[in-house]
Order: structure tokens, then sequence, then C-alpha cells
């Protein structure tokens, strides 16, 4: 009977704290007030972004301008968006995610056409800013902000580029040189 006893509470403390890091920030209540704008471009005045406070897309059609498009944030892809940036220190990232600022050589990546990365994250009534460009890439194996980094704003960018709204949007037929 000992023995029993002994499984079933090995068994259940088991289960109890096999929680995986998305099980445990989806636990975490998501604010009210949360709110992510996240921005990319080549050309600062031809910005991709989405903004979940205003339910604005824009993207970057390179020779024709811009697109817009209006969008409903629902709560599964606020919440989405929540653990995403809650996890791994992302928004304790506190310098720019720069080749000039990663680089402990003396030497920086460089990138052409170089992507920038802005994501603006409003919650418990303050608002995180996180700055970066596509050479963080470079630094992915020796610092770990960069890793975070490039991760966070790869999903953002997969996420934003399957919203059913991004995708009726007009394509370009020119790409960066």
């Amino acid at each position: 009977m000992k023995k029993i006893a002994a499984m079933l509470l090995l068994v259940l403390l088991a289960v109890g704290c096999a929680k995986t890091p998305a099980q445990t920030a989806k636990a975490e209540q998501m604010p009210q007030d949360f709110a992510i704008c996240f921005a990319w471009w080549y050309n600062l005045e031809q910005k991709n972004s989405m903004d979940t406070a205003t339910g604005k897309l824009q993207k970057d059609l390179l020779a024709d301008g811009t697109a817009s498009a209006e969008f409903q944030p629902d709560e599964e892809l606020l919440q989405q968006l929540y653990e995403l940036v809650s996890r791994d220190g992302f928004l304790s990232i506190s310098r720019e995610m720069t080749a000039q600022e990663l680089a402990t050589d003396g030497t920086a990546a460089g990138v052409s056409p170089n992507t920038c990365y802005e994501i603006t994250v409003t919650m418990n009534g303050k608002q995180t800013v996180v700055r970066g460009d596509q050479t963080a890439a470079a630094y992915t194996d020796t610092d770990a902000d960069a890793a975070c980094f490039v991760a966070v704003t790869d999903e953002l960018q997969q996420i934003v580029r399957e919203m059913p709204e991004w995708k009726v949007m007009p394509e370009s037929d020119e790409a960066y040189q």
C-alpha cells in the first residue's frame, strides 16, 4: 500500500511540475492594456507595421509606396503576442540589437539592404521599446539578447504575414537592392 501511495505521489508531482514555459506564460494574465506595435523596414519612409492598439497594418510596396488595412485583433492573437514578447527576457533588452552594440572584437557585421526593427509593447501603463536590425543575427551564437531578439522578430513577421488582412494587400514586383 505504501508503494502505491508513494508511486501515486511521484506521478502527481511529475505531472504538476511538467509545465512548459509556454504553459507557464499562458497562466499569467495578459494585462487589459496590452498592445504591441511592430514595425520593420528597409526604407524609413515606407515601414511594414502592425499596431494592435489602432488596428492598422501597413505594407511596404517599394516603388508603389505603401498599402494599409484595418484589422480587429482578437483575444487569441493578443494572447499569442503577449506570450511571445513575455518569454526569454525579451522585454528586458535595454540596448539596441545592432552590430555596433553587439560586436565585442571591434569588428561589426554588415548586411545590405539592412532590415530595421522596432517593437513597442504597452502594458500595465508602461511602454517598452526594443530596437535593432538584421545584423543582430550574426551574434545569436554569442549573445542571448541577440538570439532572443532575432527569434521574436522572426516570429512576429511570420504572424503578421499570415494575417488574412495582410495577405489581401498587393504584392510588390520589386525588391530592395
